[in-house]
């Protein structure tokens, strides 16, 4: 159960819920609405879109009208090769500037922020002269929220709301609800 995009993928935005983040993933989608799945006895649930990766508890959570989900942003932008030249300079010209994530050979153990650190720690050690293929993605630094709801023909979605909503209650000085 990892998640492997496709070349069709490069460079869309997707989500993925924030509290899945792990070594392995669920595949990250374009609409957050499709992790919402309706059970048999009416109840609604997030987990993932592949039928593959449902059975994983971890990935399985229960879904009220109210609730608000925070999603991790992300880019996949594919397998490139880098050049480490003699000099020990670096010709990169595929990396995107936006990819934050960075895996020689694609190992998740290899990941480092920038080109450059992954020359200098590479799998432990700096980069030899050569071409290395790696992963390049992105991981936004902020995450999007949305509120789960079910409109009045019982279809669940998800609305975009604003982060703030989950930071704190309103003070007396800024005013409450109540």
């Amino acid at each position: 159960m990892s998640y492997e995009p496709t070349k069709e993928e490069i460079g869309l935005t997707k989500y993925l819920p924030s509290s899945w983040l792990d070594e392995v993933l669920p595949a990250p989608q374009r609409n957050v609405n499709d992790f919402i799945h309706r059970l048999e006895d009416g109840g609604w649930i997030m987990m993932p879109k592949d039928e593959a990766d449902q059975d994983e508890e971890f990935w399985r959570t229960t879904l009220a009208p109210g609730d608000i989900v925070a999603f991790s942003v992300h880019e996949w932008y594919g397998w490139m090769t880098i050049h480490v030249n003699d000099d020990g300079s670096v010709d990169d010209g595929e990396v995107p500037d936006k990819a934050n994530c960075l895996c020689l050979g694609g190992e998740v153990e290899t990941m480092v922020d920038n080109v450059n650190d992954l020359v200098e720690y590479g799998a432990g050690e700096p980069l030899k002269p050569g071409s290395y293929d790696i992963t390049a993605y992105y991981w936004a630094d902020t995450e999007a929220h949305f509120r789960f709801v079910v409109d009045a023909d019982g279809k669940g979605q998800f609305e975009p709301c604003a982060a703030a909503l989950l930071a704190r209650p309103a003070t007396a000085a800024e005013g409450s609800a109540e």
